[in-house]
């Protein structure tokens, strides 16, 4: 899994322009590779940082001594863009689909919220209006990686998303 970040985010543009400003900043490659290893391992950003320091491979196949902590981790999340995950995340899963895989598909409906439910309640009268949004995902299920989403609203049928 982790060659495989490596490798991708290497070949992919960076997710955004160096600040030459002030104290210098790591490389944005390099944090974005520590940020998909967080995403992709399910761990916290501590749970990251700690990965990252005894597990020395990363850290070898980039051939640096350190990599950015939790605190630069957790503030480039807020800077990647959707458009940059979900373009390394499509290169991910192509690497990986030439190995083979087991996927998982499902539809679940969200209701965001609670009003008109409440507003139903109190005048004893059902509501025709649909007030929740669905989710569409397709998981790994040997590594639980998320291979492709989308979020749609609730007339979208399963069959066009998947």
């Amino acid at each position: 899994m982790a060659l495989s970040i490596i490798s991708v985010v290497k070949r992919a543009k960076p997710p955004w322009e160096r600040n030459y400003v002030g104290r210098p900043c790591w490389d944005p490659k390099v944090v974005a590779i520590c940020l998909f290893m967080k995403v992709f391992t399910a761990r916290t950003y501590d749970g990251i940082e700690a990965y990252l320091k005894t597990n020395t491979f990363v850290g070898e196949q980039l051939k640096l001594t350190s990599l950015p902590g939790h605190s630069v981790i957790a503030r480039s999340m807020t800077k990647m863009p959707l458009s940059y995950i979900r373009t390394i995340s499509r290169l991910i899963t192509f690497q990986m689909r030439r190995r083979g895989m087991d996927v998982a598909a499902d539809s679940s409906g969200f209701s965001l919220k609670t009003s008109n439910k409440w507003f139903d309640i109190r005048i004893k009268r059902q509501s025709s209006k649909k007030d929740y949004f669905k989710l569409h995902i397709v998981i790994d299920v040997e590594t639980n990686v998320i291979l492709q989403f989308t979020i749609t609203d609730w007339r979208a049928s399963d069959s066009r998303e998947f």
